[in-house]
């Protein structure tokens, strides 16, 4: 009977101890605003191309019930769909950094892709990164992004871009994205 009772510990141990524990998140230093896609942040732009879908959902999620998802079912479409969140008053002298868990289904074509930009008060663009075109992912994977330089004076606002490309069919959600400033 106490091999038993040995064995079953064992089992929920490692049934338990080896999947992913989200409370032991703990918030990045530096970090200037998160958003978990629980509700829509306050400041933000959406653009969807045709036969594109970007909407707020419960299908899935990284770390509570809710993402973002951006979805389509045209790998022929020519025009793109994103989701942009602005920010204004940027830390100067701080690199910017970008975190977001990313997840796919069905991914077919061009993929996916994150980028952010900084712009000064006349609208020119000081310094813009992206993360190049990703294909599908293997359940929720982290990923990231820098600028090269610190947040110089004279920064307006830093845009923030989660992107699902031309010629793509499928969906992409993105949940827990960090902005950090380091």
């Amino acid at each position: 009977m106490k091999k038993l009772n040995i064995l079953s510990i064992i089992c929920v141990f490692i049934l338990f101890g080896c999947s992913e524990d989200l409370s032991d998140y703990s918030e990045p230093e530096g970090l200037y605003v998160g958003y978990s896609f629980e509700s829509r942040p306050d400041e933000f732009y959406i653009y969807r191309g045709a036969n594109y879908d970007v909407e707020w959902t419960q299908e899935d999620s990284f770390d509570g019930t809710g993402s973002l998802k951006i979805a389509s079912d045209n790998e022929e479409g020519q025009i793109f769909a994103y989701w942009t969140l602005r920010l204004y008053d940027l830390p100067v002298d701080k690199t910017i950094k970008i975190r977001v868990r990313v997840k796919t289904k069905d991914l077919n074509g061009d993929g996916w892709t994150i980028s952010m930009g900084t712009r000064s008060q006349d609208e020119s663009i000081v310094e813009f990164t992206g993360l190049g075109d990703k294909g599908a992912t293997d359940g929720w994977e982290e990923y990231g992004l820098s600028l090269i330089n610190p947040i110089p004076e004279g920064i307006d606002y830093m845009d923030f871009y989660l992107l699902l490309l031309e010629e793509t069919s499928g969906t992409v959600y993105f949940d827990k994205m960090e902005v950090i400033a380091e």
